[in-house]
């Protein structure tokens, strides 16, 4: 389901009353001063969405700052797979893993194409 904008409840509270202050002031009765308060309802709810959503796109912000691993230096080290016994028909490997990531250093098979952390895709081993 779509999300509707606090400015469409902006909008629509403002149009309900005004329009409904309006045909008040045309019939000179006060049957209309429901919808005026349903209009401020509008208003006041739509204002209070814009708040949050910005609130809370100011934290993903923050949490997009955050530094690659390799910037700051904490990918881990690939293990030595040099002393892994080789039968010819398939790659040394640990486990089933042949290699890191070079963007984020996360364990990768052989069969990945895409590190499935980052994204990145990663070149053909042969």
């Amino acid at each position: 389901m779509a999300k509707i904008s606090g400015f469409v409840f902006i909008l629509i509270g403002v149009l309900f009353s005004f329009m409904s202050f309006y045909l008040n002031g045309l019939q000179g009765t006060k049957s209309l001063t429901v919808f005026i308060y349903i209009g401020f309802a509008f208003i006041a709810y739509g204002v209070a969405k814009v708040v949050i959503n910005f609130i809370l796109r100011k934290d993903k912000r923050k949490s997009a700052d955050r530094r690659l691993p390799e910037e700051d230096g904490s990918v881990p080290s690939a293990p030595n797979l040099d002393n892994l016994p080789n039968d010819g028909n398939r790659k040394k490997d640990l486990y089933g893993y042949i290699g890191y990531c070079r963007k984020c250093g996360t364990p990768m098979r052989g069969i990945n194409i895409y590190c499935h952390r980052c994204g990145l895709k990663q070149p053909k081993s042969n």
